[in-house]
């Protein structure tokens, strides 16, 4: 049963901030008594290294983000921390998200052509830490030996913490491993490297399909039709982008032409694996679109396929959960969408999640929660009509 989740991702309430409030003030002047009492520079070293993380993981990012403006990549987006998100901007052609728990961040880099790019990659995964050990070796030409040498010296026991911070960060993002779905740098170089020519041509329109899909989620259909349109006069034989051309036309409510311009691409399982998915989960879209009830087991397969290609997909958690919903399954479906509520990583992402959980609960076992989700609905809107739909679902509270 749904309800058994041993740990889910609930949206917290007032109440439960404000213990962890009074719990991190407890422990954080529990550790300022500690070095206080019986005061010695050296007692600051701990603290020197926790607070350069912060500033180190900026710069790790800026040194993804800078090699690959320096082999012309587009860099898409910057994202600094996890948790909530508590602003974005934008930096030229590049989205700058900031989440509440700054411990990780990543950056998304595409190429403009496939020339020399496994080596161009591997650089560019490279460069975080790479810049991180630069920066040590700056240090060591500034202090010398007195980098290594005990001291009382607050300014010195400041960068010796940030050089200790750095080499931690940068020997563990060099080592070879995936964490949340996610691939270390180490790894990151190794693939890169290894990385078969239909990957790479997979990239090249990466931009525009995540553009265009994140205005689909926020229904604005002009907008993603503008991002396919440009997309495909760079691109014209892009896969996903030709699938997503399908897709705006369904929500122009031109179901059968869409299907014909999905069935033109062939069959998913000649493209590699991560443009597979992509096709799996829009010819689900379809059938969603269409609202064929016949075709439902059909974009259940379809999804189930992705997940087991990628089963920490958010995207492929949320149209599997949103088909389980349509067949009038709804506690499979809160689990679906929860899987891809506790790994989704944007605002946008989450506001789809968060509406469909609030279906979910609603309709099926987990009543309980629904009010929590309701709440979550203030941070992370989703679309006009999809919002009308959970307003129709016995929760007329939520504002328009």
């Amino acid at each position: 049963m749904a309800t058994q989740d041993p740990a889910p991702r609930l949206p917290t309430t007032p109440g439960e901030r404000r213990i962890v409030g009074v719990v991190g003030g407890v422990l954080a002047s529990l550790l300022l008594a500690e070095v206080l009492r019986g005061f010695d520079p050296v007692r600051l070293s701990v603290l020197f290294v926790l607070l350069a993380w912060v500033p180190l993981l900026v710069l790790h990012e800026l040194g993804h983000a800078l090699a690959a403006r320096s082999v012309g990549w587009r860099v898409s987006e910057i994202v600094i921390g996890f948790g909530r998100e508590v602003t974005r901007f934008r930096v030229g052609e590049t989205r700058v998200r900031i989440h509440a728990a700054p411990l990780e961040g990543y950056v998304v880099p595409s190429p403009k052509d496939t020339k020399h790019a496994r080596y161009k990659s591997a650089w560019i995964y490279a460069a975080g830490p790479g810049i991180e050990l630069v920066f040590v070796g700056l240090c060591w030409l500034l202090l010398g030996e007195k980098l290594v040498t005990t001291t009382e010296s607050l300014w010195i026991l400041a960068v010796q913490g940030s050089c200790v911070a750095a080499l931690l960060g940068a020997g563990f993002n060099l080592l070879p491993y995936i964490a949340a779905g996610q691939m270390s740098d180490g790894l990151g170089i190794l693939a890169s490297l290894a990385a078969p020519d239909l990957s790479l041509q997979g990239h090249l329109a990466a931009p525009f399909v995540c553009e265009a899909r994140r205005a689909l989620h926020r229904e604005q259909l002009e907008v993603a039709e503008q991002w396919v349109t440009t997309g495909l006069e760079k691109y014209p034989d892009d896969p996903q982008l030709l699938s997503l051309s399908a897709v705006c036309t369904a929500f122009r409510g031109r179901t059968d032409v869409a299907f014909e311009l999905l069935e033109s691409l062939g069959h998913p399982d000649d493209r590699a694996a991560g443009v597979r998915v992509e096709l799996l989960l829009d010819a689900a879209w379809l059938v969603l679109l269409c609202e064929e009830k016949a075709l439902l087991g059909d974009a259940q397969q379809a999804c189930e396929r992705a997940l087991h290609l990628s089963p920490e997909h958010v995207r492929a958690n949320l149209m599997h959960g949103r088909v389980l919903l349509q067949k009038g399954r709804p506690d499979e479906a809160y689990r679906s969408l929860m899987s891809g509520y506790k790994s989704a990583k944007d605002q946008d992402d989450e506001g789809q999640l968060v509406a469909y959980l609030v279906l979910a609960c609603a309709r099926g076992a987990n009543r309980a929660y629904a009010a929590r989700f309701v709440d979550e609905l203030q941070r992370v809107p989703p679309g006009p009509a999809l919002r009308a739909l959970v307003q129709r679902e016995n929760f007329p509270d939520i504002e328009s």
